[in-house]
């Protein structure tokens, strides 16, 4: 997968729904934190909401802006 390719699937991708929702909260991820994000949705069966949820609720301690 080049890189062209990879922003078009990450324009439509569930992993930038939950950065939006976590931004909203003023909760800013690492790069490294992407792994987390799709993990949570893999737990929640892509539910972005409760994917959030989850990551502001364990984490959000840690990277709050």
């Amino acid at each position: 997968m080049n890189y062209g390719n990879m922003m078009k699937w990450y324009e439509t991708s569930n992993e930038k729904k939950v950065y939006a929702i976590l931004k909203q909260n003023k909760i800013k991820i690492p790069a490294e934190g992407f792994t987390l994000v799709q993990n949570m949705l893999k737990k929640h069966r892509n539910n972005v909401e409760k994917a959030a949820g989850e990551i502001m609720k364990q984490w959000g301690r840690w990277w709050r802006c």
